[in-house]
């Protein structure tokens, strides 16, 4: 058996110093990005004449807890808080539920009008309607202050049609639903229990 060494390969010159440069651009990024996150995180812990002096730079001076006392002791952060859970689950749960009955059948190729519906949903992608008309469907659904007027018009995204049917179309064998054909297996049945 040969003597198979673990080499590695040596980096010109040119090499090292574009990797040098390349590291010190991205250290200077990560500063750019991180600081204002640590200036914050440091001003909400730091006593409130600190922050107004221009004392607080990088590390807290004063350590207070008093702005998380006032924020978290407020009722309405926690409705905020609740709203928002529902409004991901059931908007997340909608979506999925309308993308993947949408994308199913434009998978398929034995369903004629994928294409024209395809290219119609390719529209909608490009030319939407705008937030006015939006909002004046929303108010004539009467949908308006409540949590369907945030998670109807958000129901159905094209983006993720197009996403969800090319992953049917490139993973999902003809031969398995024509075995499952065979079988009795229909296609919402299909739908369910292979997709």
């Amino acid at each position: 058996m040969p003597n198979i060494r673990s080499t590695s390969i040596r980096q010109s010159a040119s090499d090292r110093v574009f990797d040098v440069i390349n590291y010190g651009l991205l250290c200077i990024v990560l500063i750019i990005f991180v600081y204002p996150l640590l200036f914050v995180l440091s001003a909400s812990i730091s006593v409130p004449n600190a922050i107004w002096n221009g004392e607080v730079w990088l590390l807290p001076k004063g350590v207070s807890f008093a702005g998380y006392n006032m924020i978290f002791g407020n009722e309405n952060i926690w409705i905020g808080y609740k709203n928002t859970l529902i409004y991901v689950i059931v908007g997340t749960i909608i979506n999925l539920f309308v993308t993947i009955t949408a994308a199913y059948p434009l998978s398929r190729k034995d369903f004629y009008v994928r294409n024209f519906l395809m290219r119609v949903y390719t529209f909608t992608m490009f030319f939407s309607g705008g937030m006015i008309p939006t909002y004046l469907l929303v108010k004539q659904l009467g949908m308006l202050d409540s949590i369907w007027a945030m998670v109807i018009p958000n129901a159905a995204s094209v983006w993720n049609v197009i996403i969800t049917r090319t992953y049917f179309q490139n993973n999902i064998p003809d031969e398995l639903r024509e075995a499952s054909a065979i079988d009795g297996c229909g296609n919402i049945k299909f739908l369910i229990r292979m997709v």
